[in-house]
């Protein structure tokens, strides 16, 4: 589990619904470096819908946004039943391989549950070179790395050109 990108979550609030489109943005990112895992077309279309909605989210939720979250509870609905029906699912610890873990990065994410997306993006990835990995803490040291940075940028205000 990456304990400082939780501890950033934290510090920044982004664990209360008025920061969803924030977190889902966050999330997708983090889903989208395990993307070439995905097995089922229907996984690539929902990031690409996901990641498309939250291009330019505000961070807090306003009234301009209710169409947006409203896509993305269609879209986390729908990858809800794509994860859980992945037939990789039917193994012993129901992670038989990292495009199963990608496939529920991608539903957490759309349902708003960053540090969970990020920590199945994660697995996918170490799991996807060697799966013996998975059980070496430093092993995903740089992909936990890569998440802080980006949820960094991410919270960082642009700075006007002038």
């Amino acid at each position: 589990m990456n304990l400082q990108l939780g501890k950033e979550l934290a510090e920044n609030h982004l664990d209360g619904d008025s920061n969803l489109p924030l977190r889902v943005a966050f999330a997708l990112r983090c889903v989208e470096r395990v993307a070439g895992l995905f097995e089922a077309a229907d996984a690539t279309r929902l990031l690409r819908q996901g990641l498309q909605l939250t291009e330019n989210v505000p961070r807090s939720v306003t009234a301009d946004a209710d169409k947006e979250l409203v896509g993305l509870q269609q879209l986390a609905a729908q990858s809800v039943v794509l994860a859980s029906g992945h037939p990789g699912s039917l193994s012993i610890d129901g992670a038989g391989h990292a495009a199963v873990s990608a496939t529920y990065a991608l539903s957490k994410a759309l349902n708003g549950r960053a540090l969970d997306a990020a920590n199945y993006a994660a697995y996918a990835s170490v799991y996807s070179y060697a799966s013996y990995a998975v059980t070496n803490p430093d092993a995903f040291a740089s992909e936990y790395r890569w998440q802080v940075e980006c949820l960094s940028q991410m919270l960082t205000p642009a700075v006007p050109s002038h």
